[in-house]
């Protein structure tokens, strides 16, 4: 809130000088200026002398509003977003916990900044590479936020806090909690989702049939996907490669069904021959890999089973897109076990492109 900017605004718009302001409310020009200058503010008992001489309401001059529009939260986060891209996480942290003290009640805007940390993390190399102590407070706090969202009043938002607070809790490792919420959650014997498709169908309704039945596959293919890298991660811990290399395999190919761009079906391959030290066959499908994550758009106008909710999907920005590469890219620049890929010529060679695409242009 930048309340002597408001104080000015609204002191122009009614044509008065300051001197004309501070002669109504009895106090002196200079504690005018001051205050449209951000050196001091008004008294609170001042605040409602003020707004009955600009012709508003005390709750307009504080610039008060109980909730956001979604266009709203949308500009707070791409105003976030560029400042941690240019100052990096710290100095977009900051302004996150700013716009929160303002907007403490706004869930939607909770939920966001909650996840901003795991979304800009690529943002934080430098600054928290040797302090991983302080990139793991940002993370706690988050969690924090999130412990508090699960018991929002908007379903959505409790749904989607839910889900991000029982993967943070595994991913530190407080495994018994995240169990215990697990359990605590209802376990639907249908849903009435898959029952909408025959329903529409006797109608005639053959628009809606296909809306439905392609909403139903996209969210159920991400199910099925995860529960195939599940297994897989059982198989590789087992060594028992040829069932994980099928698992990788069906991956890739219920990916290629899929036909979107927003999902990576390489990877399983390449950590399955690399278990299994065939260093060739894993070397392929690193560079495909590699070019799935230039090809990453997260948009469905161009697939198959998704075309026909395309304009009703929530479109992944640009900006997101872009922050998913860059991620995606110092993960496989770091992570251990692709250092023998890192090492071949043709791979080096790919990543350099790729750093080229992302830093360069």
């Amino acid at each position: 809130m930048d309340l002597g900017k408001k104080i000015y605004e609204l002191r122009k718009y009614n044509n008065l000088t300051q001197e004309q302001l501070a002669k109504a409310i009895g106090v002196s020009t200079p504690a005018v200026c001051k205050w449209e200058t951000g050196v001091s503010m008004p008294d609170i008992a001042l605040l409602a002398p003020i707004a009955r001489k600009l012709n508003t309401n005390v709750n307009n001059l504080l610039s008060f509003k109980e909730t956001l529009t979604a266009a709203e939260i949308q500009n707070i986060m791409n105003e976030i977003k560029k400042v941690a891209r240019h100052k990096g996480l710290n100095a977009g942290m900051d302004i996150c916990y700013q716009y929160l003290r303002q907007y403490p009640n706004v869930d939607e805007l909770k939920l966001r900044i909650a996840m901003m940390p795991s979304m800009m993390a690529h943002t934080a190399d430098e600054e928290y590479l040797e302090d991983e102590d302080k990139f793991q407070k940002l993370q706690e706090a988050a969690t924090v936020l999130l412990e508090e969202l699960m018991h929002s009043e908007d379903d959505t938002i409790r749904m989607a806090a839910t889900a991000c607070i029982i993967n943070k809790y595994m991913d530190q490792q407080r495994l018994e909690e995240a169990e215990a919420i697990l359990q605590k959650l209802p376990k639907q014997n249908f849903e009435a989702r898959h029952l909408f498709p025959s329903l529409y169908l006797m109608k005639g309704e053959e628009d809606k049939v296909l809306e439905c039945l392609q909403a139903n596959m996209l969210q159920d293919i991400q199910y099925l996907l995860g529960d195939i890298m599940g297994q897989h991660t059982v198989y590789i811990k087992n060594k028992n490669y040829k069932k994980a290399l099928k698992c990788a395999q069906d991956y890739l190919t219920l990916v290629q069904i899929a036909g979107t761009t927003a999902m990576s079906g390489n990877e399983l391959l390449v950590k399955t021959y690399l278990a299994m030290n065939r260093i060739e066959n894993a070397t392929k499908y690193f560079l495909d890999y590699i070019d799935e994550i230039k090809n990453i758009n997260g948009k469905y106008h161009n697939t198959f089973y998704f075309s026909h909710i395309a304009d009703k999907v929530a479109v992944v920005s640009s900006d997101i897109e872009e922050d998913v590469r860059i991620s995606l890219y110092k993960y496989i620049l770091h992570e251990e076990r692709y250092r023998v890929l890192r090492e071949i010529k043709e791979v080096s060679d790919k990543l350099e492109q790729l750093n080229y695409m992302l830093f360069d242009l």
